[in-house]
Protein backbone atom coordinates (compact mmCIF):
# COMPACT_ATOMS: atom_id res chain seq x y z
CA UNK A 1 0.00 0.00 0.00
CA UNK A 2 1.18 3.09 -0.87
CA UNK A 3 2.24 5.25 2.19
CA UNK A 4 1.42 9.10 2.07
CA UNK A 5 2.35 12.28 3.66
CA UNK A 6 0.42 13.27 6.73
CA UNK A 7 -0.31 16.60 4.99
CA UNK A 8 -1.70 14.31 1.66
CA UNK A 9 -3.54 12.70 4.53
CA UNK A 10 -5.87 15.17 5.78
CA UNK A 11 -6.12 16.39 2.36
CA UNK A 12 -7.87 13.44 1.41
CA UNK A 13 -9.65 13.29 5.10
CA UNK A 14 -11.21 17.06 4.08
CA UNK A 15 -12.74 15.53 0.90
CA UNK A 16 -15.09 13.42 2.50
CA UNK A 17 -17.55 15.66 3.65
CA UNK A 18 -19.62 13.15 5.87
CA UNK A 19 -15.99 12.00 7.56
CA UNK A 20 -15.45 14.54 10.88
CA UNK A 21 -11.95 13.94 12.22
CA UNK A 22 -9.86 15.02 15.18
CA UNK A 23 -5.93 14.63 14.47
CA UNK A 24 -2.69 14.43 16.30
CA UNK A 25 0.45 13.60 16.44
CA UNK A 26 2.63 12.32 19.13
CA UNK A 27 6.46 11.50 19.16
CA UNK A 28 6.69 11.00 15.24
CA UNK A 29 3.43 9.18 15.12
CA UNK A 30 0.33 10.38 13.20
CA UNK A 31 -3.02 9.63 14.79
CA UNK A 32 -6.27 10.05 13.08
CA UNK A 33 -9.49 9.91 15.44
CA UNK A 34 -12.85 9.89 14.43
CA UNK A 35 -15.62 11.81 16.36
CA UNK A 36 -17.91 8.88 17.12
CA UNK A 37 -21.03 11.86 16.33
CA UNK A 38 -20.00 10.73 12.32
CA UNK A 39 -23.07 8.12 11.41
CA UNK A 40 -22.74 6.63 7.97
CA UNK A 41 -25.20 4.14 6.25
CA UNK A 42 -23.33 2.06 4.32
CA UNK A 43 -25.77 0.91 1.47
CA UNK A 44 -29.34 -0.36 1.09
CA UNK A 45 -28.39 -3.74 2.37
CA UNK A 46 -27.71 -2.62 5.79
CA UNK A 47 -30.81 0.43 5.87
CA UNK A 48 -31.65 -0.46 9.35
CA UNK A 49 -27.82 -0.45 10.53
CA UNK A 50 -26.05 2.83 11.91
CA UNK A 51 -22.47 2.47 11.30
CA UNK A 52 -19.81 4.73 13.58
CA UNK A 53 -16.67 5.53 12.12
CA UNK A 54 -13.87 5.00 14.45
CA UNK A 55 -10.21 4.57 14.01
CA UNK A 56 -10.28 1.24 15.09
CA UNK A 57 -11.06 0.12 11.69
CA UNK A 58 -10.89 -3.63 13.28
CA UNK A 59 -14.64 -3.33 14.28
CA UNK A 60 -15.78 -2.28 10.93
CA UNK A 61 -15.49 -5.18 8.11
CA UNK A 62 -17.34 -3.06 5.75
CA UNK A 63 -15.42 0.50 6.43
CA UNK A 64 -11.93 0.62 6.17
CA UNK A 65 -10.73 3.88 6.66
CA UNK A 66 -7.07 3.24 5.97
CA UNK A 67 -8.24 1.60 2.15
CA UNK A 68 -9.80 5.45 1.46
CA UNK A 69 -6.74 7.27 2.08
CA UNK A 70 -3.74 4.75 2.21
CA UNK A 71 -1.46 4.36 5.12
CA UNK A 72 -0.67 6.73 7.24
CA UNK A 73 3.27 6.75 7.89
CA UNK A 74 4.79 7.10 11.01
CA UNK A 75 7.76 5.87 13.19
CA UNK A 76 7.90 2.34 14.42
CA UNK A 77 10.20 2.79 17.45
CA UNK A 78 10.31 5.79 20.39
CA UNK A 79 11.75 7.03 23.42
CA UNK A 80 9.49 9.52 24.15
CA UNK A 81 6.84 7.60 25.42
CA UNK A 82 3.27 9.68 25.50
CA UNK A 83 -0.24 7.64 26.51
CA UNK A 84 -2.85 8.03 24.00
CA UNK A 85 -5.25 9.30 26.98
CA UNK A 86 -4.83 12.38 28.91
CA UNK A 87 -5.25 12.54 32.37
CA UNK A 88 -8.88 13.74 32.47
CA UNK A 89 -9.10 10.73 30.14
CA UNK A 90 -7.50 7.65 31.96
CA UNK A 91 -9.30 5.48 34.32
CA UNK A 92 -6.88 4.69 36.51
CA UNK A 93 -6.66 1.00 37.61
CA UNK A 94 -4.75 0.96 40.87
CA UNK A 95 -4.09 -2.49 41.61
CA UNK A 96 -3.12 -3.43 38.05
CA UNK A 97 -0.77 -0.14 38.02
CA UNK A 98 0.71 -1.08 41.54
CA UNK A 99 1.67 -4.59 40.26
CA UNK A 100 2.80 -3.79 37.21
CA UNK A 101 5.36 -0.78 39.00
CA UNK A 102 6.26 -3.02 41.34
CA UNK A 103 7.51 -5.66 38.70
CA UNK A 104 9.58 -2.85 36.94
CA UNK A 105 11.14 -1.54 40.18
CA UNK A 106 12.63 -4.80 40.84
CA UNK A 107 15.11 -6.94 39.03
CA UNK A 108 14.59 -7.13 35.54
CA UNK A 109 12.44 -10.03 33.76
CA UNK A 110 10.21 -10.53 29.96
CA UNK A 111 7.07 -9.74 30.99
CA UNK A 112 4.26 -11.02 29.11
CA UNK A 113 1.55 -8.80 29.39
CA UNK A 114 -1.64 -10.09 27.33
CA UNK A 115 -5.46 -9.16 27.62
CA UNK A 116 -7.89 -9.40 25.06
CA UNK A 117 -8.58 -6.38 22.78
CA UNK A 118 -9.72 -3.55 23.90
CA UNK A 119 -9.24 -4.90 27.37
CA UNK A 120 -7.23 -1.43 27.98
CA UNK A 121 -3.84 -3.29 28.36
CA UNK A 122 -1.32 -1.03 26.22
CA UNK A 123 -3.13 2.38 27.20
CA UNK A 124 -2.09 0.79 30.73
CA UNK A 125 1.22 0.29 30.03
CA UNK A 126 1.88 3.45 28.07
CA UNK A 127 0.64 5.65 30.85
CA UNK A 128 2.82 4.17 33.32
CA UNK A 129 5.84 3.89 30.87
CA UNK A 130 4.97 7.08 30.58
CA UNK A 131 5.61 8.30 33.72
CA UNK A 132 8.36 6.30 33.95
CA UNK A 133 9.94 8.01 31.32
CA UNK A 134 9.33 11.18 32.44
CA UNK A 135 10.87 10.25 35.76
CA UNK A 136 14.40 9.96 34.15
CA UNK A 137 14.28 6.07 32.81
CA UNK A 138 15.39 4.97 29.56
CA UNK A 139 12.22 3.41 27.65
CA UNK A 140 11.88 2.46 24.23
CA UNK A 141 8.28 1.52 22.72
CA UNK A 142 8.92 -0.47 19.60
CA UNK A 143 5.40 -0.81 18.08
CA UNK A 144 4.63 -3.68 15.40
CA UNK A 145 1.87 -2.55 13.81
CA UNK A 146 4.63 -0.24 12.02
CA UNK A 147 7.71 -2.23 12.10
CA UNK A 148 9.21 -3.59 9.15
CA UNK A 149 9.12 -7.01 11.14
CA UNK A 150 8.41 -9.04 7.85
CA UNK A 151 11.72 -10.20 7.47
CA UNK A 152 15.43 -11.54 8.83
CA UNK A 153 16.95 -8.02 7.21
CA UNK A 154 13.96 -5.85 7.92
CA UNK A 155 14.39 -6.76 12.10
CA UNK A 156 18.06 -6.08 12.40
CA UNK A 157 17.91 -3.04 10.53
CA UNK A 158 14.56 -2.18 12.43
CA UNK A 159 16.38 -3.09 16.19
CA UNK A 160 19.58 -1.36 14.89
CA UNK A 161 17.89 1.87 14.69
CA UNK A 162 15.63 1.29 18.23
CA UNK A 163 19.02 0.88 20.03
CA UNK A 164 20.99 3.43 18.76
CA UNK A 165 17.64 5.67 19.67
CA UNK A 166 17.47 3.74 23.39
CA UNK A 167 21.72 4.44 23.71
CA UNK A 168 21.19 7.78 22.61
CA UNK A 169 18.20 8.62 25.63
CA UNK A 170 21.22 6.65 27.84
CA UNK A 171 23.54 9.32 27.17
CA UNK A 172 20.88 11.52 27.63
CA UNK A 173 19.90 10.70 31.22
CA UNK A 174 23.44 10.04 32.17
CA UNK A 175 24.33 13.95 31.11
CA UNK A 176 21.28 15.16 33.64
CA UNK A 177 22.51 12.96 36.37
CA UNK A 178 25.73 13.34 38.35
CA UNK A 179 25.34 10.05 40.32
CA UNK A 180 25.66 8.11 36.64
CA UNK A 181 29.35 8.23 35.10
CA UNK A 182 28.91 8.77 31.23
CA UNK A 183 33.07 8.17 30.72
CA UNK A 184 32.80 4.23 30.96
CA UNK A 185 30.82 4.00 27.84
CA UNK A 186 30.18 5.52 24.65
CA UNK A 187 26.74 4.81 24.05
CA UNK A 188 27.15 4.12 20.65
CA UNK A 189 26.82 1.50 18.18
CA UNK A 190 28.74 0.62 15.71
CA UNK A 191 28.21 -3.16 14.43
CA UNK A 192 30.74 -4.77 12.06
CA UNK A 193 29.07 -5.63 8.58
CA UNK A 194 30.32 -7.98 6.07
CA UNK A 195 28.72 -8.18 2.71
CA UNK A 196 29.08 -11.82 2.68
CA UNK A 197 27.24 -11.67 6.12
CA UNK A 198 23.77 -13.64 6.33
CA UNK A 199 21.27 -11.53 7.44
CA UNK A 200 20.92 -14.06 10.56
CA UNK A 201 24.83 -13.25 11.22
CA UNK A 202 24.14 -9.62 10.60
CA UNK A 203 21.14 -9.80 13.78
CA UNK A 204 23.63 -11.62 16.21
CA UNK A 205 26.45 -9.18 14.99
CA UNK A 206 23.70 -6.48 16.58
CA UNK A 207 23.68 -8.68 19.36
CA UNK A 208 26.80 -8.82 20.77
CA UNK A 209 27.90 -5.20 20.14
CA UNK A 210 24.65 -3.89 21.94
CA UNK A 211 25.70 -6.19 24.68
CA UNK A 212 29.08 -4.72 25.23
CA UNK A 213 27.48 -0.74 25.42
CA UNK A 214 24.93 -1.58 28.21
CA UNK A 215 25.79 -0.95 31.73
CA UNK A 216 25.42 -3.42 34.51
CA UNK A 217 22.34 -3.21 36.52
CA UNK A 218 24.44 -1.69 39.39
CA UNK A 219 24.78 1.45 36.79
CA UNK A 220 21.47 2.48 37.15
CA UNK A 221 19.60 3.91 40.57
CA UNK A 222 17.80 1.22 42.41
CA UNK A 223 14.62 0.52 40.20
CA UNK A 224 15.68 2.84 37.13
CA UNK A 225 16.79 -0.26 34.74
CA UNK A 226 15.60 0.28 31.09
CA UNK A 227 12.79 -1.10 29.67
CA UNK A 228 11.70 -2.06 26.30
CA UNK A 229 8.08 -2.37 25.44
CA UNK A 230 7.17 -4.27 22.47
CA UNK A 231 3.79 -3.25 21.23
CA UNK A 232 1.23 -5.93 18.90
CA UNK A 233 4.35 -8.96 20.09
CA UNK A 234 2.27 -11.43 18.53
CA UNK A 235 2.96 -10.12 15.27
CA UNK A 236 6.83 -11.37 15.69
CA UNK A 237 4.86 -15.22 15.10
CA UNK A 238 5.09 -14.10 11.53
CA UNK A 239 8.72 -15.52 11.48
CA UNK A 240 7.63 -18.94 12.24
CA UNK A 241 6.32 -19.22 8.65
CA UNK A 242 10.22 -20.18 7.34
CA UNK A 243 12.84 -22.12 9.35
CA UNK A 244 15.41 -19.51 9.36
CA UNK A 245 13.02 -16.85 9.76
CA UNK A 246 12.02 -18.95 13.09
CA UNK A 247 15.74 -19.18 14.21
CA UNK A 248 15.90 -15.35 14.35
CA UNK A 249 13.06 -15.37 16.33
CA UNK A 250 14.67 -17.83 18.94
CA UNK A 251 17.37 -15.33 19.10
CA UNK A 252 15.64 -12.31 19.89
CA UNK A 253 13.78 -14.46 22.29
CA UNK A 254 16.88 -15.94 24.49
CA UNK A 255 18.77 -12.45 24.11
CA UNK A 256 15.79 -11.37 25.74
CA UNK A 257 16.35 -13.61 28.63
CA UNK A 258 20.12 -13.16 28.78
CA UNK A 259 19.47 -9.23 29.30
CA UNK A 260 16.93 -9.87 31.78
CA UNK A 261 17.84 -13.47 33.68
CA UNK A 262 21.86 -14.26 33.04
CA UNK A 263 23.20 -10.76 32.63
CA UNK A 264 20.59 -8.32 34.23
CA UNK A 265 20.48 -4.99 31.65
CA UNK A 266 17.28 -4.41 31.39
CA UNK A 267 13.25 -5.12 31.44
CA UNK A 268 11.47 -6.55 28.73
CA UNK A 269 7.23 -6.01 28.36
CA UNK A 270 5.53 -8.10 24.98
CA UNK A 271 2.00 -6.74 24.83
CA UNK A 272 -0.18 -8.70 23.01
CA UNK A 273 -4.23 -9.83 22.82
CA UNK A 274 -3.03 -13.29 20.99
CA UNK A 275 -1.85 -15.89 23.70
CA UNK A 276 0.00 -17.92 21.15
CA UNK A 277 3.41 -16.24 21.83
CA UNK A 278 3.32 -17.18 24.93
CA UNK A 279 2.17 -20.57 23.96
CA UNK A 280 5.07 -20.69 21.35
CA UNK A 281 7.70 -19.19 24.09
CA UNK A 282 6.81 -22.57 26.02
CA UNK A 283 6.46 -25.31 23.48
CA UNK A 284 10.20 -24.57 21.42
CA UNK A 285 11.72 -22.38 23.77
CA UNK A 286 12.28 -24.65 26.96
CA UNK A 287 15.10 -22.26 28.75
CA UNK A 288 12.94 -19.09 27.95
CA UNK A 289 9.49 -20.74 29.03
CA UNK A 290 11.41 -20.55 32.65
CA UNK A 291 12.39 -17.49 32.55
CA UNK A 292 9.80 -15.69 30.96
CA UNK A 293 6.74 -14.34 33.25
CA UNK A 294 3.15 -13.92 31.95
CA UNK A 295 0.15 -11.39 33.64
CA UNK A 296 -3.45 -10.86 32.60
CA UNK A 297 -5.18 -7.37 32.17
CA UNK A 298 -8.84 -8.18 31.99
CA UNK A 299 -11.52 -6.50 30.70
CA UNK A 300 -13.17 -4.39 34.23
CA UNK A 301 -14.96 -5.77 36.86
CA UNK A 302 -18.36 -5.08 37.68
CA UNK A 303 -17.81 -2.29 40.27
CA UNK A 304 -14.89 -0.70 38.34
CA UNK A 305 -17.04 -0.83 35.27
CA UNK A 306 -19.70 1.61 37.08
CA UNK A 307 -16.99 3.68 38.60
CA UNK A 308 -15.68 3.96 35.26
CA UNK A 309 -19.13 4.55 33.73
CA UNK A 310 -20.16 7.29 35.92
CA UNK A 311 -16.33 9.13 36.00
CA UNK A 312 -14.99 8.78 32.52
CA UNK A 313 -18.09 8.66 30.30
CA UNK A 314 -21.34 9.90 32.12
CA UNK A 315 -19.61 13.29 33.08
CA UNK A 316 -17.34 14.09 29.59
CA UNK A 317 -20.96 13.75 27.87
CA UNK A 318 -23.02 17.21 28.53
CA UNK A 319 -26.42 15.20 29.27
CA UNK A 320 -26.89 18.75 30.88
CA UNK A 321 -28.11 20.09 27.18
CA UNK A 322 -29.82 17.19 26.13
CA UNK A 323 -33.39 16.41 26.44
CA UNK A 324 -32.82 12.95 27.40
CA UNK A 325 -31.48 11.48 30.34
CA UNK A 326 -28.68 9.51 30.20
CA UNK A 327 -28.20 6.17 29.34
CA UNK A 328 -28.35 3.93 32.48
CA UNK A 329 -25.16 1.52 33.26
CA UNK A 330 -27.11 -1.88 34.29
CA UNK A 331 -28.29 -1.56 29.94
CA UNK A 332 -25.00 -0.82 28.78
CA UNK A 333 -23.25 -3.47 30.91
CA UNK A 334 -25.52 -6.12 29.79
CA UNK A 335 -23.97 -5.97 26.45
CA UNK A 336 -20.95 -4.26 27.12
CA UNK A 337 -19.60 -5.68 30.44
CA UNK A 338 -16.81 -4.50 31.33
CA UNK A 339 -15.20 -3.26 28.23
CA UNK A 340 -14.21 0.06 28.71
CA UNK A 341 -14.18 0.84 24.93
CA UNK A 342 -17.91 -0.49 24.28
CA UNK A 343 -19.00 1.34 27.02
CA UNK A 344 -17.39 4.66 26.10
CA UNK A 345 -19.05 3.65 22.21
CA UNK A 346 -22.52 2.67 23.92
CA UNK A 347 -22.84 6.04 25.22
CA UNK A 348 -21.83 7.96 21.87
CA UNK A 349 -24.25 6.08 20.02
CA UNK A 350 -27.23 6.80 22.88
CA UNK A 351 -26.55 10.30 22.35
CA UNK A 352 -26.67 10.33 18.19
CA UNK A 353 -29.55 8.24 18.48
CA UNK A 354 -31.32 10.95 21.03
CA UNK A 355 -31.89 8.30 23.76
CA UNK A 356 -34.30 5.81 21.45
CA UNK A 357 -31.82 3.38 22.26
CA UNK A 358 -32.14 -0.77 23.07
CA UNK A 359 -29.64 -2.39 24.50
CA UNK A 360 -29.51 -4.62 21.84
CA UNK A 361 -29.43 -2.00 19.08
CA UNK A 362 -25.90 -1.44 19.90
CA UNK A 363 -24.04 -1.76 16.88
CA UNK A 364 -21.08 -3.27 18.16
CA UNK A 365 -23.26 -6.14 19.09
CA UNK A 366 -24.29 -6.05 15.63
CA UNK A 367 -20.61 -6.30 14.19
CA UNK A 368 -19.79 -9.18 16.78
CA UNK A 369 -22.70 -11.31 15.31
CA UNK A 370 -21.26 -10.75 11.39
CA UNK A 371 -18.23 -11.64 13.15
CA UNK A 372 -19.46 -15.03 14.22
CA UNK A 373 -21.73 -15.40 11.27
CA UNK A 374 -19.11 -15.26 9.09
CA UNK A 375 -16.91 -17.47 10.70
CA UNK A 376 -20.22 -20.38 10.73
CA UNK A 377 -20.32 -19.78 6.97
CA UNK A 378 -16.55 -20.47 6.35
CA UNK A 379 -16.16 -23.49 4.44
CA UNK A 380 -12.24 -23.14 4.71
CA UNK A 381 -12.12 -22.64 7.91
CA UNK A 382 -10.56 -25.91 10.42
CA UNK A 383 -13.87 -26.01 12.54
CA UNK A 384 -17.15 -27.63 11.42
CA UNK A 385 -20.04 -25.71 11.82
CA UNK A 386 -21.67 -27.93 14.51
CA UNK A 387 -17.94 -27.77 15.75
CA UNK A 388 -18.83 -24.03 16.18
CA UNK A 389 -21.99 -24.37 17.42
CA UNK A 390 -20.70 -26.86 20.22
CA UNK A 391 -18.06 -24.49 21.41
CA UNK A 392 -20.68 -21.99 21.81
CA UNK A 393 -23.24 -23.59 23.91
CA UNK A 394 -20.33 -24.95 26.24
CA UNK A 395 -18.73 -21.28 27.03
CA UNK A 396 -22.44 -19.59 27.65
CA UNK A 397 -23.35 -22.34 29.32
CA UNK A 398 -19.94 -22.33 31.73
CA UNK A 399 -21.26 -21.19 35.44
CA UNK A 400 -18.31 -18.67 35.72
CA UNK A 401 -17.91 -17.23 31.96
CA UNK A 402 -14.88 -19.60 31.32
CA UNK A 403 -13.98 -22.75 30.42
CA UNK A 404 -11.00 -25.15 31.26
CA UNK A 405 -8.59 -25.04 28.90
CA UNK A 406 -7.29 -28.52 28.82
CA UNK A 407 -10.83 -29.64 29.67
CA UNK A 408 -11.67 -28.34 25.89
CA UNK A 409 -8.45 -29.33 24.39
CA UNK A 410 -9.69 -32.59 25.40
CA UNK A 411 -12.76 -32.57 24.35
CA UNK A 412 -12.63 -30.30 20.90
CA UNK A 413 -9.15 -31.65 20.06
CA UNK A 414 -6.06 -28.79 19.74
CA UNK A 415 -6.77 -28.01 16.51
CA UNK A 416 -9.75 -26.78 16.55
CA UNK A 417 -9.64 -25.02 20.27
CA UNK A 418 -6.19 -23.42 19.04
CA UNK A 419 -7.92 -21.76 15.41
CA UNK A 420 -10.62 -20.68 17.57
CA UNK A 421 -7.87 -19.16 19.68
CA UNK A 422 -6.03 -17.34 16.68
CA UNK A 423 -8.91 -16.24 15.20
CA UNK A 424 -10.03 -14.11 18.08
CA UNK A 425 -13.46 -16.30 18.43
CA UNK A 426 -11.69 -17.18 21.90
CA UNK A 427 -9.15 -15.65 24.29
CA UNK A 428 -6.70 -17.88 25.99
CA UNK A 429 -5.97 -16.43 29.79
CA UNK A 430 -2.88 -17.80 30.38
CA UNK A 431 -2.19 -16.50 33.74
CA UNK A 432 -4.56 -14.98 36.10
CA UNK A 433 -2.47 -12.05 37.75
CA UNK A 434 -3.74 -8.79 37.21
CA UNK A 435 -7.43 -10.20 35.91
CA UNK A 436 -10.47 -9.54 38.57
CA UNK A 437 -13.66 -10.04 36.16
CA UNK A 438 -13.82 -13.24 36.83
CA UNK A 439 -15.30 -15.05 40.40
CA UNK A 440 -13.44 -17.85 41.59
CA UNK A 441 -10.76 -18.46 38.09
CA UNK A 442 -8.49 -21.27 38.59
CA UNK A 443 -5.22 -20.65 40.11
CA UNK A 444 -2.64 -22.27 37.56
CA UNK A 445 -5.01 -23.44 34.86
CA UNK A 446 -4.47 -21.50 31.84
CA UNK A 447 -8.69 -20.90 30.81
CA UNK A 448 -10.85 -19.96 27.93
CA UNK A 449 -12.89 -16.78 27.70
CA UNK A 450 -15.17 -14.90 24.85
CA UNK A 451 -12.52 -12.49 23.31
CA UNK A 452 -14.85 -9.86 24.80
CA UNK A 453 -18.54 -9.34 27.01
CA UNK A 454 -20.81 -8.63 23.89
CA UNK A 455 -19.14 -11.36 22.19
CA UNK A 456 -20.48 -13.50 24.50
CA UNK A 457 -24.14 -12.33 24.41
CA UNK A 458 -23.75 -12.40 20.86
CA UNK A 459 -23.28 -16.16 21.13
CA UNK A 460 -26.09 -16.53 23.29
CA UNK A 461 -28.47 -14.85 21.05
CA UNK A 462 -27.26 -16.92 18.01
CA UNK A 463 -28.07 -20.22 20.00
CA UNK A 464 -31.49 -18.66 20.94
CA UNK A 465 -31.89 -18.30 17.17
CA UNK A 466 -30.92 -21.64 16.59
CA UNK A 467 -33.36 -23.14 19.23
CA UNK A 468 -36.02 -21.04 17.52
CA UNK A 469 -35.47 -22.73 14.38
CA UNK A 470 -35.94 -25.81 15.78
Amino acid sequence: MTSLSFKTVLGRLSSLPALSYTTRVYSGKAQVSFFPSTVKKINSQFTSQYFLTDYRSRHFPLLQPQSLFGRIQRRDFTTQIRAPLSKEEFFDRERETHALKYILSHKPQVSIVSGPVDSGKTTLLLKILEEESNNNRAVLHIDLRASPFHSVNGLATSLEDNMRSWLDRFAEIAKQSNNLNIREYEFSLKVPVSVNDSPLERLNSLFNTMFKQLPPLSWWPAGKSPIIFIDQASRLLEFLKDEKDREALRELIEWFVTNTYHHPHFHVVLGTSDSSLHRWIQEYIRAASSRTKSYEISHLPKDEAEKFWNEKVITRKDFTREKFSPPSFTDAYKVCGGCMYFLTKYASEYIIKEGEMQPEDFFLIGNERRKLINHYFDTNAPWSREQLIEMMKKLVNAKNGFLIYEDLLREMGPKVVNAFIESHILHLRTSPKFAYDLPEEPKGRPIITAMTPSALVVMKNILADEKRKI
